[in-house]
């Protein structure tokens, strides 16, 4: 059973970069889009900040994943498009820490789903925050990812 804990996470400014993709395999590739979006736009990226994917779809989606990709910065700054920076608010989150490769997901996922289900919770979109990833360490034992998931009020 996943361990699952309520957690508030701190408001930060990030840099996003949203859209429509075919699946939930495409995240790679915006995540090579948003590095080349960030260098051009000399966004001044937090290198001990967050980052993460977003999942705006409340469901599980198998094409037109509405997906966003983001870093935690340590300023404001002007993006160019579709790049945009914005402040992300303090959110209370239910989060499980999943250790190892990503295809842990989706079962830590249904997890928390039961536990929201159990609990009778409202909740916004997932997102994932990347501890430790392919960036900072190529062996995917030792990956970190924070699956979250805001609770609503009321």
């Amino acid at each position: 059973m996943t361990n699952i804990e309520r957690h508030t996470i701190p408001a930060i400014t990030v840099a996003s970069l949203r859209k429509k993709v075919a699946g939930y395999h495409e995240e790679g590739n915006l995540w090579q889009e948003i590095e080349s979006l960030l260098a051009s736009s000399q966004a001044p990226v937090d290198v001990t900040g967050m980052a993460g994917a977003t999942f705006h779809d409340l469901d599980f989606k198998p094409t037109d994943v509405d997906l966003e990709v983001w870093v935690q910065v340590t300023e404001p700054f002007t993006p160019n498009a579709p790049l945009e920076c914005k402040e992300l608010p303090e959110r209370e989150v239910l989060r499980a820490v999943l250790h190892g490769d990503y295809s842990q997901i989706a079962s830590v996922a249904r997890d928390v789903d039961k536990h929201i289900a159990e609990h009778g919770m409202r909740i916004g979109a997932m997102f994932n925050i990347y501890r430790v990833g392919p960036a900072q360490n190529p062996d995917p034992n030792m990956w970190v990812t924070e699956v979250c998931f805001p609770i609503l009020e009321g």
